[in-house]
Order: C-alpha cells, then structure tokens, then sequence
C-alpha cells in the first residue's frame, strides 16, 4: 500500500485527517515541523516526516514514493501580511513542484483552500463555485492566489480543491475560546450587534471524510496558465465547498453551545458595527511589539465585517453524495464532550453527562 501525505498533520484539521485516514484502512504520512507537537501522532504509529513547507528538499523526501497528498499546511492567522503569501501561496508551489519531482506518474493532490479565498456572500446568497470572488483579506487573498497556481499546474498533475468555511471540532484551540466563554460564564461575544450574521460551519470529521471522498471519486481541476488564472474563469470543475446541512445566525450558534453544556439561557455581548477594526488594530500593534499571535488581527477583521460567509455544498452533494454524518448540534455537543474528558476546559465528563440526563430534549452522545 502506497502511502498518503498529509502536509500540516500536527494541526487541528490535520488530525483530522491523519484519523480518517487510518480509519478507512489508508497509511497516512505525515509532514511536520520539526517544533510541532506530535505526541497524538506518535501513539496513532503514523509515519513522520520533519521539514519544513518553503523547503523544497524536504518536501521531496516526504512526497517520494506516496499516491496522494492532502495539502493541509497553512498559515491562517498572523500579524505580518507577508506570512500569509509566503506559507500559503509559496509554500502551495513548493508542494506542487516537489509532488510533480516525486515520482514518474505524479500524485493526486488535494489542496485545503478556503471559503475566504472566494469572499463573503453577496445579497445573502450562498456561494456556489460559479460565483464571482472577491477575498478580502490577506488570509483569502493568498489562498485564492494559491488556487490559481493549482490550476497552472492541472495540466502535469491530478489537482482538485475544498474549500471549506468555519471548522471547529476536537483539537481546536480557535474554538477552545467560543467554547470556553460560554461554558464558564454563559456568555457568547457577537460578531455584530445582534448576532443576525449567517455563517456555513462544518466539523473537522465531516471535512476530513469529504476530502477523502473528492481524493477517490471527485472532479479535477481543469488546466489553465496564470495570466488565464483570473476570478472571472468559470469553469470550476474540481472546486467543492464544504459545509454542515444548516448555516447558522451568530447568536444561533452561541445558543447551540450553551445547549451543549446544559445551559438554558446564553447571555450575548453585542459587538458594534466597526468595533473589530478597533480591537484587530490595537491586538496587531500589540502582537508585533510581544511578537505573538493575538486572537483577533486586523486580517480577520476585514473578515468579520464583510458580511455573511455562506456556500452551498452543492456540488460535493451531487457529485459526491456528501452527507454529514451527524447534525450540528450534535457535532458540538461531541466538540463539548472532548474538550472536557481532555481536561481543556474545566468541566469533567461526567458532569457534563449528567448536564445532559437533566435535560431529556438535548441529542444523545455521538459515538
């Protein structure tokens, strides 16, 4: 059996992954950092790889030999605009040149784009793969340029490309705090005054088992040189978006967490129409002074305030027969539950558990 590679494996989608993978029987190979955690993967027995995704040697070496590469590895949140284009722009091409190096009869690959590469949605219409673009942030901007080099390179190699929207599920530590805030103080922060902004979202599992759906059966992208690569080419075969069977309002998605703890009510804290620029400006200046990563930049908040991010899964469902394999509310109440048996929040298992037996309408545990 040929081997997989798994670019980005030590971070929280690429857990996600590196488990799919195993569990359809697959062996995954995973490219990491040689500063990354990689306890988790250590007792799963996958294979390791140390480098790094701008050098290209390294790249080389873990791709020889493997029938397919999950291009994970990202760069999705900094306070330099330039760490964007050089770990998602660059370090896509690096993969691409090292995976078409790696062997006579070039891998298929499969790229972790963004919904932020194609922009928010306009006029509160769902994206679908034939919509305009329009990012607007670095983060998106880098990944759509990143989606244009996959396309320049359709014609020497298999290439297809998810594009997936908000992720959460175990492993996260982006969503640690969302699910933190409203655990300990039964509050949720809005991402805008009333919290009526939609959002696509979608469990990390459910994304991983899709990605392996587009591997196996799923369209490839077409060829096209980069002066052709431009946001009015139309044909987007090989493009899938993923997202859960609902989108949900902001405030929504608050009340769905505390339902996961129990919580009859959930305060909401009103977020003003600009104040993200405000908060992202002064958490910017002072991420670059401490030379840290705060939670919200002036990136994502470009971000935050372009409206509503929404696309249909359309294609994946039609092509694919994609379906996730629980609802939502039952994905976070999974999400909940390992957050607290691996003592990331301070709420024991049982305890929640028996939050859950107190309350007969909240949903089974997911196994």
């Amino acid at each position: 059996m040929s081997a997989i590679l798994v670019t980005g494996a030590s971070g929280f989608i690429g857990h996600h992954v590196v488990r799919t993978l195993l569990a359809r029987g697959k062996q995954p190979r995973c490219f990491v950092r040689p500063t990354s955690n990689v306890q988790t993967l250590e007792e799963w027995g996958v294979e390791l790889v140390y480098g790094d995704i701008n050098n290209v040697s390294s790249i080389f070496r873990a791709a020889r030999g493997c029938e397919a590469i999950f291009h994970v590895a990202a760069c999705v949140s900094s306070v330099n605009s330039r760490d964007f284009y050089v770990a998602n722009t660059e370090g896509t091409k690096n993969v691409l040149d090292a995976a078409i190096a790696s062997r006579m009869t070039p891998p298929k690959l499969v790229y972790f784009s963004s919904l932020a590469a194609a922009g928010p949605a306009r006029n509160k219409v769902p994206l679908t793969t034939a919509s305009p673009l329009h990012s607007v942030s670095h983060y998106g901007k880098s990944k759509l340029r990143a989606e244009f080099l996959a396309r320049s390179y359709a014609d020497r190699m298999p290439i297809s490309i998810v594009r997936p929207p908000i992720v959460f599920g175990e492993y996260d530590h982006a969503s640690l705090a969302l699910f933190s805030m409203v655990a300990k103080a039964g509050l949720f922060l809005l991402s805008d005054p009333f919290g009526k902004r939609r959002y696509s979202i979608i469990h990390a599992s459910d994304l991983a088992a899709l990605a392996l759906d587009i591997l196996e059966k799923g369209k490839r992208l077409l060829p096209a040189t980069l002066n052709d690569a431009t946001p009015e080419v139309t044909d987007a075969s090989g493009i899938y978006f993923a997202a859960a069977e609902q989108d949900v309002a902001y405030a929504q998605l608050g009340r769905m967490i505390g339902k996961a703890f129990g919580r009859k009510r959930v305060r909401m804290i009103p977020m003003f129409k600009r104040a993200p620029y405000l908060v992202g400006a002064v958490a910017t200046l002072w991420g670059k002074l401490m030379r840290r990563t705060p939670y919200l930049t002036w990136d994502k908040a470009h971000e935050i305030c372009a409206g509503e991010w929404i696309c249909s899964p359309q294609e994946a469902e039609e092509e694919l027969g994609f379906q996730t394999a629980a609802p939502l509310q039952e994905r976070i109440r999974q999400t909940a539950l390992w957050y607290c048996e691996e003592g990331w929040l301070p709420f024991t298992k049982e305890r929640l558990m028996n939050l859950h037996r107190a309350n007969p309408k909240l949903p089974k545990q997911y196994s």
